[in-house]
C-alpha cells in the first residue's frame, strides 16, 4: 500500500491555529477573574423564618424521641401490641422494678394507667406487724398494671379465696383476655414487694415475685385448713337480725328478706376487703323500725345487698346527732378498698317521724354516699361533714358538707372541697 498522503492531511494535523491560544498564564487570569467576581457578589443567607422553621423541627423530633426512649412500649403497653413478642416482658420488669423504690419512679416505669386500691385495719392494742405476713399490716396499698388486655374486656373485681386469687384476674389471664399483670405493694409510699403474672406456651401461670419471699412464691390455691377450731362460728341463714339501731322512738332491725336465700361465708383470706375469720353475708333484706308502742313499719327493702363483719357480729348503726334530727347510718363493711357506703335515716325529734333519708348533689339524687374508712361521718355545726374515700397513689380526697331537710327527706349537699 503507498503511504503517500494528501496535502490536506498534514494541514489537519497542525490545528486551526498556528500556536497555543489557552496556555498557563491565559489560565491562571482566568481563576484570578473568577475569585474577584465571586467576592463581590453578595453572600448567599437563610431565611430567618426558614431557619426558625428547622429549629423547630429538630425540636419536635428530639421531643418526640425521648419518651419512646424511656418507655419503650409505649401505647401498646395496656392494649396490645406485636402478638409475637409480649407487651410487657418479664425481663423489663426485673430491671426497672425494685424495694424501695418511690412512686415517681414506678410511674416513669410503668406509667400512671394503673388500678389502686387501699385497706386500713384495726388491730388490738400492742399488736405487732410481722413485715413479711401482709395481713398483719395496718394498711395496705397496692397498685395493679394490666397489660395486654383485649379490646372491650373488662378486668374482673374478685373477691377470692385468697389475697391473690382477689386481686389478680387470674381467669382472664388463663383464657387469653390479659397478657400479665403486674401488682405492685407499698409500704410507707415505697415499694415493698411486687408481683408478677403471665401465661406460658403451655397454658400454666407463672409468678415472678420481687422482694420478701421470693425463693418460693405463694401457692394459687389456699392452703388447706386442718384445724376446724380456726373457722369462725357461722350464724344459720336466713334468720336473725344482722343489723340493729338504739334510738330514743324505737329500734331499726335489718332482717333477711322472707323467702329469700341469704349465702353466709367466711372470707378465707386477708384482703382489703376484711380479715381472713370475717364473714360475708349476701341476699335481700329488709329494713324495719319498732316502735316502743310494738308498732312496726317496712323502712326499705334491699336486693343483693353484701356486708361483711368481724366474725359472727351485728352491724350497729352509727348515731349523730343534730339540732333537729337524730341521724343513724347503716355501714354494711367496716373496711374496703377505697371507700365504706352507707345509707342514712332520720328520726324527727319532735314527731318521731322515721325516714331513708337519700344524698342530693345538684340534680342528682342518690340512695346512698361512700366515706373514708378511716375518718367516718360526723355532725359539725348542724351539718353532715363526709370525707369521701382515696384509693393509693391518689394525694387527697374531697370532704362533702351537706344539711339535713326535714321536709324532704333529703342531705342537700351544701358544698365540697379537696383536702389533703
Amino acid at each position: 500500500m503507498s503511504d503517500h498522503k494528501p496535502e490536506w492531511y498534514a494541514r489537519l494535523r497542525k490545528g486551526p491555529f498556528e500556536k497555543a491560544i489557552f496556555d498557563s498564564k491565559m489560565q491562571q487570569e482566568m481563576e484570578s477573574h473568577t475569585k474577584a467576581e465571586w467576592s463581590k457578589s453578595p453572600k448567599r443567607r437563610l431565611n430567618p423564618w426558614a431557619a426558625a422553621v428547622v429549629a423547630a423541627v429538630f425540636l419536635f423530633i428530639a421531643i418526640a424521641l425521648v419518651p419512646a426512649a424511656s418507655q419503650p412500649f409505649g401505647s401498646f403497653r395496656q392494649s396490645g401490641g406485636n402478638a409475637d413478642e409480649p407487651v410487657m416482658p418479664i425481663q423489663y420488669v426485673l430491671d426497672h422494678l425494685q424495694v424501695g423504690m418511690s412512686e415517681e419512679g414506678v410511674k416513669q416505669a410503668f406509667g400512671d394507667d394503673f388500678d389502686g386500691q387501699g385497706v386500713r385495719r384495726d388491730f388490738a392494742q400492742g399488736h405487732k406487724e410481722d413485715p413479711n405476713d401482709m395481713s398483719t399490716w395496718s394498711a395496705v396499698d397496692t397498685w395493679r398494671y394490666d397489660f395486654g388486655v383485649n379490646d372491650g374486656y373488662v378486668i374482673a373485681q374478685n373477691s377470692g379465696d385468697t389475697d391473690e386469687e382477689a386481686i389478680f384476674d387470674l381467669q382472664g389471664i388463663r383464657n387469653g383476655k390479659i397478657e400479665s399483670q403486674l401488682v405492685v405493694y407499698w409500704k410507707d409510699r415505697k415499694v415493698e414487694r411486687a408481683i408478677f403474672k403471665d401465661m406460658d406456651i403451655e397454658g400454666n401461670i407463672l409468678t415472678t415475685q420481687i422482694g420478701p419471699g421470693v425463693e418460693e412464691a405463694p401457692p394459687t390455691e389456699p392452703p388447706a385448713n386442718d384445724d376446724p377450731s380456726g373457722n369462725p362460728e357461722m350464724p344459720p341463714p336466713n334468720e336473725g337480725v344482722r343489723a340493729v339501731g338504739d334510738t330514743s322512738f324505737g329500734l331499726f332491725q335489718l332482717r333477711p328478706a322472707k323467702g329469700g336465700d341469704e349465702k353466709i361465708q367466711a372470707l378465707g383470706a386477708p384482703s382489703c376487703l376484711g380479715q381472713e375469720n370475717d364473714l360475708q353475708y349476701s341476699g335481700d333484706y329488709e329494713l324495719y323500725f319498732h316502735k316502743r308502742s310494738g308498732d312496726e313499719t317496712l323502712i326499705q327493702e334491699f336486693n343483693q345487698l353484701e356486708m361483711i363483719q368481724r366474725e359472727n357480729n351485728t352491724i350497729e348503726f352509727m348515731k349523730l346527732e343534730f339540732p333537729k334530727l337524730e341521724l343513724y347510718l347503716f355501714i354494711p363493711r367496716y373496711t374496703d378498698c377505697h371507700g365504706l357506703e352507707f345509707y342514712a335515716y332520720g328520726i324527727d325529734k319532735e314527731t318521731g317521724e322515721v325516714s331513708n333519708f337519700t344524698f342530693l348533689n345538684g340534680e342528682e339524687t342518690y340512695p346512698n354516699w361512700t366515706t373514708s374508712p378511716n375518718n367516718l361521718p360526723q355532725a359539725v355545726e348542724g351539718k353532715l361533714v363526709v370525707e369521701g374515700g382515696r384509693g393509693a397513689g391518689q394525694d387527697g380526697a374531697t370532704r362533702y358538707v351537706y344539711d339535713p331537710d326535714l321536709a324532704t327527706h333529703q342531705l342537700v349537699l351544701e358544698s365540697k372541697e379537696q383536702i389533703p
